[in-house]
């Protein structure tokens, strides 16, 4: 079988899963132009951290899926973010004290947003993860 048809066998799945629940979390919180923006990096990001944790080792085990979706959901929820969060970063300490609390604010939420993606991330992968065991036992 070709590499590439591999891959897509192994990871459609997962993928499919990580863009369903992305697209309709951030549109149902906020609205669909956040959603669109965060359907690129879980399109391109997850098929990769998928195949190089779960698809290459058979057979999936539920705690491997349960760690390889919420590192998926980690990265790929917060990929757009890290042109807001990078200066936050580099700017902590500096400023006046007004901007040191909206820094730190902001931080905070970007920390909200990375612990509900690792959490929301690890079930989708334990799902995944479930149903390919299931369809693996049936063939």
């Amino acid at each position: 079988m070709h590499p590439v048809v591999s891959v897509v066998r192994q990871t459609w799945l997962a993928t499919t899963l990580f863009v369903l629940v992305s697209a309709g979390i951030w549109w149902k919180l906020l609205d669909w132009e956040t959603a669109r923006d965060h359907l690129l990096p879980t399109l391109s990001l997850s098929p990769v951290i998928w195949w190089a944790t779960i698809g290459r080792r058979r057979p999936p085990q539920l705690l491997r899926g349960l760690g390889a979706g919420a590192l998926t959901g980690l990265l790929t929820q917060l990929t757009p973010h890290v042109p807001y969060i990078w200066p936050l970063l580099a700017g902590a300490g500096k400023g006046n004290g007004d901007g040191q609390i909206m820094a730190m604010v902001a931080l905070d939420f970007y920390l909200m947003i990375g612990a509900g993606a690792v959490m929301v991330g690890g079930l989708v992968g334990l799902i995944a993860t479930a149903i390919d065991r299931r369809t693996q036992q049936r063939t």
